[in-house]
C-alpha cells in the first residue's frame, strides 16, 4: 500500500514548507554569543524534511509498481 509513503511525502511537504518561513524568520536574528545567523540552525528543518522526501520516494515508487503492475 502506498498511504505510507505517502503520509511521509505529505508530512515532509509540510516540513520544508514551514522550515523554510523558520530560515526567513531567522535570517534577522543571531545568536548572541557567537553572533551567526540563526538560520543556519533553522535550516536543518527543510534539509531534513528534503531528506525525508528523498528517502520515501522509492518505497513509494515499489508500492505503485505493486498496485499498477
Amino acid at each position: 500500500m502506498a498511504v505510507g509513503p505517502l503520509a511521509v511525502i505529505a508530512f515532509s511537504l509540510v516540513l520544508v514548507d514551514q522550515g523554510w518561513a523558520f530560515v526567513e524568520l531567522g535570517r534577522v536574528q543571531q545568536t548572541p554569543v557567537m553572533g551567526i545567523s540563526k538560520a543556519w540552525i533553522y535550516a536543518a528543518m527543510p534539509v531534513g524534511g528534503a531528506l525525508m522526501l528523498l528517502y520515501s520516494l522509492p518505497p513509494l515508487w515499489r508500492a505503485l509498481r505493486g498496485v499498477l503492475g
